[in-house]
């Protein structure tokens, strides 16, 4: 990959999701994007109308995501914008098309202290190639990386925060754009307490968390349904 305006990343890898999560964020994206991207896919599956890069062997689930930052998956340089396959975009991408900040991703929803890797933009460089490099080099470690958080953005921050590359959130970057659908409620360690928060407003992009998968919230809500398609 190499930086032509904007290179749009998604992961879908193993059948956590089905193929159909893949075209409904390409078709989003293009509804909505101010200008031209390029459409990329990590995954072992067939999608002929779009970019496919194959992943790692033997990574599994949110794991593959840390592959994007492999200096062979993109040029140092170019934009990147990545979006998790459950995140709903439903209005305009112009704030983040625009943003040029090193490395942004989102303030967690339920740990406001912790981010959020399901949406994330940087330009390529020695810093982010090091997220990939330290996490391949050291056995491709699963352990916790941070208190509070776990998986691949635990060690996307806890990389970041090593190299001291700076990292800007969503939230104050773009405000309003970038929201959580889910409030941590009064004991963020137990998802039945979070608190279902109603429509969000005018956002353009809402980063659900865990279960209900869109494919069941476009069911029984409108706003949902009207923007996931």
């Amino acid at each position: 990959m190499s930086g032509q305006d904007i290179d749009v990343v998604c992961v879908c890898t193993g059948q956590k999701y089905a193929d159909e999560y893949v075209r409904k964020l390409h078709n989003s994206v293009a509804m909505h994007a101010p200008s031209s991207f390029r459409f990329f896919v990590l995954t072992e599956h067939d999608f002929p109308k779009y970019n496919t890069v194959k992943p790692p062997k033997g990574v599994k689930g949110y794991w593959n995501k840390l592959a994007l930052f492999d200096p062979k998956f993109a040029d140092r340089g170019g934009r990147i914008l990545y979006f998790d396959l459950d995140v709903l975009i439903r209005g305009p991408l112009d704030a983040l098309f625009a943003a040029e900040q090193p490395f942004i991703m989102a303030r967690d929803g339920i740990y406001a202290h912790r981010y959020n890797s399901s949406v994330m933009s940087w330009v390529p460089c020695g810093a982010t190639e090091e997220i990939w490099r330290e996490w391949d080099e050291s056995g491709r470690p699963l352990a916790r990386a941070l208190q509070d958080s776990k998986g691949d953005q635990a060690w996307i921050e806890s990389m970041l925060r090593r190299t001291a590359w700076p990292v800007s959130a969503w939230q104050d970057v773009a405000p309003g754009v970038v929201v959580p659908y889910y409030g941590p409620g009064d004991n963020p360690q137990d998802p039945t307490k979070w608190t279902k928060l109603e429509e969000p407003g005018d956002a353009s992009v809402i980063i659900f968390h865990g279960k209900p998968r869109l494919d069941e919230l476009a069911t029984t809500i409108p706003w949902v349904r009207d923007a996931w398609r």
